[in-house]
C-alpha cells in the first residue's frame, strides 16, 4: 500500500513535469525566491504598488498556464510588454458604491520573463510595506498540496510579533470595498468578494472568468483570521492567527464561480 502511494505521487510528479513543460519547477523556484525575499524582489512605487523580480523566472506561457486566460489587453513598450487584467468587482443585486474597487493588475515582460507585478496604489497606502514582505515571504514558505492544488501558508511564521500585525476588518474595507456577501458564525465573519476578468480580444468566445476572496475575521476584535484566494487552477490559503491564538485549522472549502 506504501508503494503505490509513492507510486502515485510520483507519477503526478512525471506528468506536471512532462505536460507543463517544467513550469513546476519554475513555479518552485520562484517560491523560494519569495521565502528569501532580499536579494531577488523589491517593492516600490511606481504609480502603484510595484514588485519587481530582481531574478526574473516566469515566463508568458507560464502565466497563461496558471491563469489559463489571456490578458484584457497587452501592449508594447519598447523592449517590454505590459499585461493589463482587469477583475471587475460584481456586487450583489441592489448594492452600490461611491467608489470603483475593480481590481486592475499589469504584469511586465522583457526577454519573455516576468520582470514586475503591479497593483493599484491603495495597496501600499493601506497595507504597509512590512506587511506586505511578510505575506510573500509566508506565501514562499507555504505548503503546496498538489492532489487540491491549494497552497496554504502561516502568515505569522517567523515574523518579528512587535513589529508586524496582519490588516484589520476596517483596513481590509478600505482596500476593496463592500463585499459581495458576509456571513457569521460563532466568534467570526466571513466576507466574500467576487470578481469577474474583463475578456481580452483572444478570449472573446470563452465563458466568463471569475474569482472570489473571502476573508475570516474575529467578529469582537476585527482581527484578520484567515484568507483565501481563488482563481483558474490557483487557490491561495493564509493563516493569519497569531501563534498563541492557533488550534488546529479546518481545510480550505471550494466556493463555486
Amino acid at each position: 500500500m506504501q508503494y503505490r502511494r509513492y507510486a502515485a505521487i510520483f507519477a503526478l510528479a512525471l506528468v506536471l513535469i512532462s505536460t507543463s513543460g517544467c513550469i513546476y519547477l519554475r513555479l518552485l523556484k520562484v517560491k523560494q525566491q519569495l521565502a528569501a525575499y532580499h536579494g531577488y524582489l523589491r517593492i516600490e512605487n511606481h504609480t502603484g504598488l510595484s514588485l519587481l523580480f530582481l531574478e526574473p523566472v516566469l515566463l508568458k506561457d507560464d502565466f497563461l498556464f496558471l491563469a489559463k486566460r489571456h490578458p484584457t489587453r497587452n501592449e508594447s513598450l519598447g523592449q517590454t510588454t505590459r499585461w493589463h487584467y482587469l477583475f471587475e468587482k460584481r456586487l450583489a443585486e441592489g448594492q452600490s458604491e461611491k467608489r470603483n474597487f475593480d481590481l486592475p493588475m499589469d504584469f511586465f515582460f522583457q526577454q519573455n520573463k516576468l520582470v514586475m507585478a503591479r497593483f493599484p496604489v491603495r495597496f501600499l497606502i493601506i497595507l504597509k510595506k512590512p506587511v506586505i514582505v511578510q505575506g510573500l515571504r509566508a506565501l514562499g514558505k507555504a505548503k503546496v498540496y498538489l492532489n487540491s492544488r491549494i497552497v496554504s501558508g502561516d502568515f505569522y511564521e517567523n515574523a518579528d510579533m512587535a513589529t508586524i500585525r496582519a490588516p484589520t476588518k476596517a483596513q481590509m474595507l478600505k482596500l476593496l470595498g463592500k463585499p459581495t456577501f458576509s456571513e457569521t458564525e460563532t466568534g467570526a465573519i466571513k466576507l466574500t468578494y467576487r470578481y469577474r476578468l474583463q475578456p481580452g480580444k483572444q478570449d472573446a468566445q470563452k465563458r466568463p472568468a471569475s474569482g472570489w476572496v473571502r476573508l475570516t475575521f474575529d467578529s469582537r476584535t476585527g482581527a484578520l483570521l484567515k484568507g483565501e484566494l481563488k482563481f483558474s487552477i490557483i487557490h491561495l490559503s493564509m493563516d493569519f492567527r497569531p501563534p498563541k491564538e492557533k488550534t488546529p485549522a479546518p481545510r480550505p472549502t471550494p466556493i463555486a464561480t
